[in-house]
């Protein structure tokens, strides 16, 4: 189990994620179809294609695929990610005014799967007590999730140059964890 991703034991939440039922996933085809036909449509440019990549795509919801179990999963972590980000909005706001709001530093890259495995593996309460908010919400979002900088900014209402600043400090946390930020 990975340590960064440990739930506390004063969790109250119900740590069993209810899949919707089988005729609720179906359903969305057919409450949505005009505008999934019309997704559909214009990408083959074929009615006929558009139907089957239609009832192809019902198919692909039936979570025992692998294709809608991997965006289960991606949606469940994005979800996660920003129910955890407005849970502590004013924190976060409030660590952006740490940051020089005229910093000229590059955006590093995404976290390497290497990297993240790392991560994973490090003590959640020595990452937490060495990176502020921002830090912790940008080493996921960008790092982890290889979400875009625009999308960070507009999910966390902060300036791009302190979403740098701070994921930037969070990836030299991780190159040396023991070194006090």
């Amino acid at each position: 189990m990975f340590s960064f991703l440990t739930p506390s034991k004063h969790a109250t939440v119900d740590r069993q994620i209810a899949i919707a039922p089988e005729g609720e996933k179906k359903a969305v085809f057919v409450t949505e179809y005009e505008r999934l036909y019309w997704t559909a449509l214009l990408i083959t440019g074929n009615p006929e294609t558009a139907d089957r990549a239609l009832a192809n795509a019902s198919k692909l919801s039936d979570a025992a695929t692998p294709v809608f179990r991997d965006w289960l999963t991606k949606w469940a972590n994005s979800a996660t990610a920003h129910t955890a980000v407005e849970e502590i909005r004013d924190q976060i706001l409030a660590a952006a005014l740490t940051y020089p709001a005229n910093s000229r530093q590059e955006l590093h890259e995404p976290l390497s799967p290497e990297q993240v495995s790392f991560l994973q593996r490090v003590e959640a309460g020595a990452l937490i007590g060495s990176l502020d908010p921002l830090a912790r919400s940008a080493l996921v979002l960008i790092g982890v999730q290889s979400n875009s900088l625009s999308g960070c900014a507009r999910l966390l209402r902060v300036p791009r140059n302190n979403i740098i600043a701070a994921y930037s400090r969070a990836v030299a946390w991780l190159s040396n964890p023991q070194a006090a930020v």
